[in-house]
């Protein structure tokens, strides 16, 4: 997953009030993190989401600590962010984002 790319996927992560079924009832309605993030009020009301999590996606409160975190995995050398369905080979809905870092030989 190209770090870039994975900014929307660690907001929604990160956004205060949403867990994984949460999430994947955004996916479904909105086909991915960056258009949750799009969506209006409404559309969001028509999720059911409690308000507190409705205001904190309409105000993208999540991308400044979704930035300082990609931040921090480009500053480590040899670390990747993937997601599940390039570990299992696709298929899979649910994302995990994991960090891989190599040790230095001794």
């Amino acid at each position: 997953m190209q770090l870039d790319t994975a900014l929307p996927w660690l907001a929604l992560c990160l956004t205060r009030g949403i867990a994984a079924r949460l999430s994947a009832r955004l996916l479904k309605q909105f086909a991915s993190p960056a258009n949750v993030f799009r969506a209006s009020l409404r559309q969001l009301e028509g999720c059911e989401l409690p308000a507190a999590t409705a205001q904190a996606i309409l105000k993208k409160e999540a991308f400044k600590r979704a930035e300082k975190e990609l931040a921090a995995i480009r500053g480590l050398p040899g670390c990747q962010l993937v997601n599940s369905s390039e570990l299992t080979g696709g298929g899979q809905k649910i994302y995990a984002l994991l960090s891989f870092r190599r040790s230095s030989p001794d």
